[in-house]
């Protein structure tokens, strides 16, 4: 990826490693992203680090521009700003936005370090990783074994630098207090599904990433049966409020429609509305799969109308299930890990990016929705879990092996 910057310099980003580690709490880290970016500042080009993850190829912020604007003003008046909202409406996709915005690289030269820490955080493991991608010694990195260890580290790396840092997916004030107390020229932006969380670290209001309005979701709808919402207004949008407003909950019934040829029939966008109000009403009575419980019902039903379309059979879901316990967006996988991991062909692949139930990003790697993946892993018993954790852990320990 590339940007222009106000001097017409290009900022630019380069190389990726890549590699298996293995974590805490049954999960798996399926890749190390230690991108850097090149900044042009004053005159000067040098090579400051970017953690944060790559904007989809078919990025898209309907309804949120106005937003993205607000945020950069708060960043940039040195305020920390906090994002909060419940799952599906694009928080974690909007501060994407904001960490490869050019204005925000150029406010923020020393570059971008971004931490998801989720329900079950991995402190050290993420500060580590700040460590390494701010050139901490190997050796003074190696003796890093505790939190306070690694806070101070860091803490002395970044000292003066103007970076921006980002926390994403917190759960828990304690976890996400380590990461804001580091760089005090730093601009700080914590994202969180909980509300007393977010603030919590904002000294105003957090700024809540709304639901997309009935005009703003026509516009995405649009994008995916252009056909069908022009023949159909009415239907259209009755889809667009029974979805709640939600981005994901339209991405998925948008590519559903799509997926299966619905443009051009009108029948089959009500059809797609029934359907939806069908598995809401099932779902309110017999609850939400494990661990998602806070999740709205528009966009659970929605994630299962794509999960299980007729388009989608036993493999494409053996596929998912395998999917689901790799790390969730903002972190990615390759092609080659999901070809051998979720052991899929690239035209299935394909399929389930179609379906909207994974997401293609640049330099050919994936990622699933962190929602998405909770819901399937939900379908999962625990034996299930273990066994795909096994098989993704006996995979890694080969690639390993044969470094």
């Amino acid at each position: 990826m590339a940007l222009d910057n106000a001097q017409g310099k290009t900022i630019a980003f380069a190389g990726t490693v890549q590699g298996p580690t293995i974590g805490d709490h049954n999960t798996v880290d399926n890749y190390f992203d230690n991108r850097t970016i090149v900044m042009n500042v004053d005159g000067k080009e040098r090579t400051v680090p970017f953690l944060a993850p790559s904007l989809p190829s078919d990025h898209s912020i309907i309804g949120h521009e106005e937003l993205l604007n607000e945020l950069k003003a708060a960043l940039f008046t040195g305020k920390g700003q906090s994002l909060v909202v419940l799952p599906g409406v694009g928080k974690t996709t909007l501060a994407i936005e904001a960490a490869n915005d050019r204005q925000v690289l150029e406010h923020f030269p020393d570059g971008v370090l971004w931490a998801s820490l989720g329900r079950h955080p991995d402190i050290l493991g993420e500060l580590k990783r700040w460590a390494w991608a701010l050139d901490v010694d190997h050796e003074k990195l190696a003796q890093g074994h505790s939190v306070e260890q690694a806070i101070d580290l860091v803490a002395t790396a970044i000292g003066q630098r103007r970076m921006l840092l980002v926390v994403d997916d917190v759960w828990q004030y304690d976890a996400a207090k380590v990461f804001k107390d580091l760089g005090s020229h730093c601009g700080h932006l914590i994202i969180s599904r909980i509300p007393e969380i977010a603030i919590k670290f904002t000294a105003g209001k957090p700024t809540k990433v709304r639901e997309l309005t009935n005009e703003e979701g026509m516009r995405l709808l649009s994008q995916f049966i252009p056909e069908v919402v022009k023949a159909e207004p009415q239907a259209a949008l009755e889809l667009v409020e029974a979805s709640g407003g939600l981005p994901l909950a339209l991405t998925l019934l948008g590519s559903r429609l799509k997926l299966a040829s619905y443009a051009g029939d009108s029948e089959r966008i009500k059809d797609a509305l029934e359907a939806l109000h069908s598995e809401k009403k099932r779902q309110e009575a017999y609850g939400h799969p494990e661990g998602i419980d806070n999740s709205p019902i528009a966009l659970t039903a929605a994630i299962e109308l794509s999960y299980s379309h007729e388009s989608l059979g036993g493999e494409e879901h053996r596929a998912l299930q395998a999917l689901s316990i790799l790390r969730p967006k903002p972190h990615a996988f390759s092609k080659d890990l999901a070809l051998e991991v979720a052991g899929v062909d690239k035209e299935m692949l394909y399929r389930l990016n179609d379906a909207g139930l994974i997401e293609c990003i640049p330099e050919n790697r994936y990622t699933m929705q962190r929602t998405i993946a909770e819901y399937i892993r939900g379908k999962l018993s625990a034996d299930q879990r273990k066994a795909q954790y096994r098989h993704a852990i006996d995979y890694f320990r080969k690639q390993m092996m044969d470094i």
